[in-house]
């Protein structure tokens, strides 16, 4: 089995850095928004890009090498993260490139007993359409629609809420 893992959220405590920086919330779905809450949006993602070290110095979320542990010896671990689409940002893909960097750079910095390069995958699209995933692919991912999209594409998926949640969920035997 082939266990893949969102970042922001879920190994990256994405809301915990937003917060820090009065940022709300960013992974609410744009279509739901009014067009205040649009604009508000893309003022918090420009202010994330003017602030070079945001991704990489986000907090790992607690608790959770435990989970990892867990779930290397169930199967095969890799990163599947998204970026932000270029159209958030001035620099454009050139940014969204910077992004991929910093996500990398953040995840060798504090998980390289799990996740090597190879098992780092950056998606610019939607995760289930990169890879086309099976009853052998387990995403694990902190935003329900994307896992309702994972396993629509027939994958399987556990919406993460903590690493103790998951850990109870991957060794119930019921996936």
């Amino acid at each position: 089995m082939k266990i893949y893992f969102d970042m922001d959220g879920v190994l990256a405590d994405f809301d915990a850095a937003a917060a820090e920086y009065n940022m709300g919330d960013l992974n609410r779905q744009t279509k739901s928004m009014t067009a205040d809450d649009k604009k508000a949006k893309q003022m918090r993602w420009r202010w994330i890009e003017e602030n070079k070290d945001f991704w990489i110095n986000m907090p790992v979320v607690a608790d959770v090498q435990e989970l990892l542990a867990v779930a290397r010896r169930m199967g095969d671990l890799f990163v599947l993260t998204k970026v932000p689409g270029a159209k958030n940002f001035i620099g454009g893909d050139a940014y969204v490139d910077f992004i991929e960097a910093q996500k990398r750079a953040w995840i060798a910095r504090h998980f390289s007993d799990f996740f090597d390069d190879e098992h780092v995958i950056v998606a610019r699209i939607a995760k289930e359409d990169l890879l086309r995933p099976t009853r052998d692919d387990l995403l694990i991912d902190d935003r329900a629609g994307n896992i309702a999209d994972w396993i629509a594409a027939g994958g399987r998926g556990i919406v993460f809420s903590t690493p103790e949640q998951v850990i109870k969920d991957l060794t119930s035997g019921e996936l």
